[in-house]
């Protein structure tokens, strides 16, 4: 898949409010010749997405309950397209991207516009480079099977691209906070700090065990909400 057809892949995902890939997106892209999302036919996608509320989102909360919109399958559909989750983990997740940002800013995070300005600067920079790189036009079919220019899609899902900054923005504190316990873990079991930051950063065994934790953090997150 071209380095095009994978950022064509991540707006997308903001798009369908998939922030978990989204993220995953952003922080790395598969080896070569895996997918993380199956080769699509942008056309087809966009007109699927052109009725699609961005204001609206899959899912909201109100008064402590989940009120799911008629997009709720639809987002679903684009966890599971992933290849990374079940229906079931889809639904999660789903609930996840929607309290992202509170629990974001209950954890003392922040997203400014100017960040979310430069984010979405960023995102745009790319296509253009991109494409003229591989002089692909799926992002440009997209666009017109939604019925949108590029102006108009950056201004509709601006909400989701803060959201999806605030979830990579708790993911990397989570990392943070799990990576000074672990090195103290091992300065004390050996009496000495002998697995350093530096070296734990770029562990692969360490890096996996995080993942385990990671998840873990949300499913108490989501399993503790009361909607």
């Amino acid at each position: 898949m071209s380095k095009y057809s994978v950022w064509i892949l991540l707006l997308l995902c903001v798009s369908a409010a998939a922030l978990s890939v989204a993220v995953d997106f952003l922080r790395h892209t598969k080896a070569p010749g895996e997918t993380m999302l199956p080769e699509t036919d942008y056309g087809m996608a966009g007109a699927a997405m052109a009725d699609y509320d961005p204001a609206a989102g899959p899912l909201r909360i109100e008064d402590g309950k989940v009120i799911y919109t008629e997009y709720y399958p639809q987002s679903v559909d684009w966890y599971v397209r992933s290849g990374m989750y079940t229906p079931e983990e889809a639904r999660k997740e789903i609930l996840f991207s929607v309290l992202v940002k509170e629990e974001s800013i209950a954890e003392g995070l922040t997203v400014t516009e100017a960040e979310l300005d430069d984010f979405i600067l960023a995102q745009r920079e790319n296509l253009r480079s991109l494409r003229a790189e591989d002089g692909n036009n799926g992002f440009d079919a997209y666009l017109r099977a939604m019925g949108m220019d590029e102006d108009a899609y950056f201004e509709a899902y601006r909400p989701a691209f803060e959201r999806t900054l605030y979830a990579g923005k708790l993911r990397q504190k989570k990392y943070e906070e799990y990576l000074t316990r672990k090195v103290a873990e091992e300065a004390k079991k050996r009496n000495r700090n002998s697995l350093s930051r530096e070296r734990s950063m770029y562990s692969p065994d360490i890096n996996e065990d995080f993942q385990a934790y990671y998840q873990q953090y949300k499913e108490v997150l989501v399993d503790s909400f009361s909607g």
